[in-house]
């Protein structure tokens, strides 16, 4: 179902985020998509700003915050319905798996086949094989491959 669909009956959303660049991107895609968007920055805001039956939406970016986490219960506890999600990370299976390199020279492989022998031995180290993470390295690599093709 994408944002935009009949989904959003009355259009207005809270977002609670602490990061004013993130939250004002955040916003201004949603308003993009003729979402009615009202912007909270900490929790004291998003508590006077939040009322039961006005929002469609509350989205949330806990950011590991136990008072954003406690705002989301007081949220559930006036209003079994209200519609709550939350915004997250990176999984921490994924941000402590063995990277290619991000850097210009790490990325810069003479040829297919010393990124292919690199990706091979950088597989080899994940435990355990054939899964998710290797499926992601798998598909950077492509992508890499495909977009220095490009250039």
């Amino acid at each position: 179902m994408s944002i935009g669909s009949h989904f959003f009956t009355s259009r207005k959303v809270l977002l609670f985020d602490t990061d004013r660049r993130r939250r004002d991107g955040r916003a201004d895609s949603l308003r993009e998509r003729g979402i009615e968007v009202t912007c909270a920055s900490d929790v004291d805001e998003a508590r006077l700003k939040w009322s039961e039956d006005f929002y469609r939406l509350v989205l949330v970016d806990t950011g590991n915050s136990p008072k954003a986490l406690e705002f989301s219960d007081e949220i559930r506890a006036a209003n079994p319905k209200q519609l709550l999600a939350f915004f997250v990370r990176k999984p921490t299976y994924l941000s402590v798996a063995p990277e290619i390199g991000s850097d210009d020279e790490a990325l810069s492989f003479d040829s297919d086949a010393a990124l292919s022998l690199r990706l091979e031995e950088v597989c080899q180290a994940l435990s355990p094989r054939n899964g998710f993470r290797e499926a992601s390295l798998r598909m950077l690599a492509v992508r890499y491959v495909k977009r220095r093709q490009h250039s």
